[in-house]
């Protein structure tokens, strides 16, 4: 399970996860930036003709850990861009281009 932050303010209760906010109305919010980069993924990846699980193998990347990247669920580092953009045969650059 992973670890929970719970910030209770005055008007507003936030509990994060990696990347989701659920407000007080039980509306999830999603970072634009991360949706936009999963969204970036998944269009190169159906490009390429391949599965989450085959792109997943590729990149050494757990494939659960994969649909969560392009759900914009996933603050990725270095070293997974990195290994998402060879398993795709594309520069890392590619994976921030808008589409």
């Amino acid at each position: 399970m992973p670890s929970m932050l719970l910030i209770v303010c005055s008007l507003i209760v936030y509990i994060a996860l990696p990347s989701i906010f659920v407000t007080e109305q039980g509306q999830a919010k999603f970072h634009p930036q991360r949706v936009a980069f999963g969204n970036r993924v998944r269009e190169l990846r159906e490009a390429g003709g391949l599965s989450q699980e085959q792109l997943a193998d590729l990149a050494g990347i757990h494939r659960t850990y994969m649909s969560s990247v392009e759900r914009g669920q996933r603050n990725l580092g270095i070293d997974n861009i990195l290994a998402i953009a060879k398993a795709l045969g594309v520069s890392p650059a590619r994976l921030f281009e808008q589409s």
